[in-house]
């Protein structure tokens, strides 16, 4: 997440205040608004992401830890890490895990610098009042979608796919339904009407088959 300075406390208060009210629990209660990771080699993948970022000059906000331990579940507390650097992997990765990473930038320049500056290009999120600044960070994003001032919108029309290593080609919409089919190329060549009246119209082998070669 990329948020601007003038902004930076502000904004930070308000995602604490949200991770605060999360109900982490039973993914079959229906209270729980937040459940379980996959399994435990994933909630310890992402706790090692947490380790890393403060290790590397993060400041924990919120959680970061594991949670409901007793019950034997893979559950991971909200996270909130400030201040991670933009060139280590939890700055870099897809930590499929309940941790927000900031990143502090001074500008949209500056901004759409540090978004492009990963191997992975699958969707970026812009929140700006300018539309002059929302058109140009769509045009200069590399991400196969851009939302402004939305996120994880989508729909069926329209192609689902991303740049660099998020991924070759594109699932939904009239784009996706050329990776589900097999192009063929014929070539032929047609005799012209002189070539062809050069030659024995018919030759009849037995029982009435063609005769090899015609």
């Amino acid at each position: 997440m990329l948020c601007q300075s003038m902004a930076h406390q502000e904004l930070l208060e308000h995602v604490t205040a949200h991770a605060d009210a999360i109900r982490l629990g039973d993914p079959l209660d229906p209270m729980t608004q937040f459940g379980a990771v996959i399994d435990h080699d994933s909630r310890d993948s992402v706790l090692a992401h947490v380790h890393e970022a403060l290790q590397t000059g993060g400041r924990l906000l919120r959680g970061g830890h594991a949670a409901r331990e007793d019950t034997g579940g893979a559950y991971v507390q909200p996270t909130i890490i400030d201040r991670v650097a933009n060139t280590t992997r939890p700055g870099q990765d897809e930590v499929f895990g309940p941790v927000l990473a900031v990143i502090e930038f001074d500008g949209p320049d500056q901004a759409i610098e540090l978004a492009n500056a990963s191997a992975y290009g699958l969707a970026a999120g812009v929140w700006t009042a300018s539309i002059d600044v929302a058109l140009t960070a769509a045009k200069r994003l590399r991400a196969g979608t851009v939302w402004i001032n939305n996120f994880d919108d989508s729909d069926i029309t329209t192609p689902w796919g991303g740049f660099k290593q998020s991924g070759i080609g594109r699932d939904k919409s009239l784009h996706a339904l050329d990776k589900y089919t097999e192009l063929k190329s014929t070539w032929i060549s047609i005799r012209s009407p002189e070539e062809t009246s050069s030659r024995p119209r018919s030759l009849a082998g037995s029982r009435g088959r063609p005769h090899p070669g015609v």
